[in-house]
């Protein structure tokens, strides 16, 4: 016979995993959120509806923090790293808007692997960024991401990256390649 004691504990654990793993999943989806509604905002020129999202920003990075401290076992959790991966994106897309810089992961306060998916997704802002540079006649400002790019892409390999993170690095590779084709062209039409 199983111990109906022992298997109440069991199941009160479970429940408790699966509380704090619903818990985890609402709170990415809110600073997903704020982060999905930061970079447009900066795509669409407006600094300062954007700088106004930091501090909900980091609010519900903190409380993703504390929450993954408290359960202990859920640093790993899907959630938690899309999350920051996309709060990586944000803060590093608002940090090179205004400061022409990337800042460092001991800055963001994010894990190493996240910190390098979270500049990978980055890739594919700034060709959008540079798109919108190159519209505008801007083939200074287009070289400079694409340099960027090029010195992330060279730096990415020494990293040596494997599984989701060599799919990351590849999303980069295809970006930087997006990029050359734009100072190519912008060439082209400046002749």
């Amino acid at each position: 016979m199983l111990d109906k004691k022992d298997f109440a504990g069991i199941k009160k654990e479970l429940d408790q995993n699966h509380e704090l793993s619903e818990s985890l999943y609402r709170q990415s989806r809110d600073l997903v959120g704020t982060t999905k509604k930061l970079i447009f905002a900066l795509h669409r020129g407006s600094l300062g509806d954007a700088e106004k999202l930091v501090p909900d920003m980091e609010k519900l990075k903190k409380k993703m923090e504390d929450g993954v401290k408290k359960s202990g076992s859920f640093k790993s959790h899907n959630a938690y790293t899309i999350a920051m991966q996309e709060y990586t994106e944000a803060a590093a897309y608002l940090h090179f808007v205004k400061n022409n810089k990337i800042p460092t992961r001991s800055q963001l306060k994010v894990p190493a692997e996240e910190y390098v998916s979270g500049l990978c997704d980055l890739s594919g802002e700034l060709v959008r960024k540079a798109v919108d540079l190159s519209i505008k006649g801007d083939s200074k400002g287009v070289g400079a991401i694409k340099n960027f790019a090029e010195d992330f892409y060279g730096m990415l390999l020494e990293l040596n990256p494997y599984g989701e993170l060599r799919k990351k690095a590849d999303q980069a590779r295809w970006n930087l390649n997006k990029l050359e084709d734009l100072v190519y062209e912008g060439t082209l039409r400046r002749r």
